[in-house]
């Protein structure tokens, strides 16, 4: 998972460049490299939020589509199911060195994130 304040950064920086170090390529915008499993994002999250960590439930393919047929959100979930039964990591240790912007660790982004929830 990327940061929406990292991909926000990220972005307005490869639009601001007229000339782009390295040419045209594929930029991953800068995200953490120690990431979190799904367990342990909800468990920061229950922590940032100060609210007890509840168990995960999680549905079988059969059931998104199921659900798909009557929530159009939920059929677009569905599609979006690979990146989560496998392993799905890139790395953005090039654009970090291109542009110098490092990624916000989980565990901060995360409080960040709940914090704006409060405001």
């Amino acid at each position: 998972m990327t940061y929406t304040l990292d991909a926000a950064r990220g972005t307005a920086e490869l639009g601001l460049r007229d000339d782009l170090p390295g040419g045209k390529r594929v930029w991953h915008l800068p995200t953490a490299p120690d990431p979190l499993t799904a367990e342990g994002f909800a468990l920061e999250a229950a922590k940032a939020l100060s609210v007890p960590p509840k168990p995960l439930q999680l549905f079988q393919p059969w059931v998104m589509s199921l659900g798909g047929l009557f929530q159009r959100q939920i059929k677009e979930l569905g599609e979006m199911l690979y990146q989560y039964d496998r392993d799905y990591l890139f790395s953005s240790a090039a654009f970090e060195k291109a542009f110098g912007l490092a990624p916000t660790p989980y565990a901060q982004s995360i409080r960040e994130t709940a914090a704006s929830y409060r405001t």
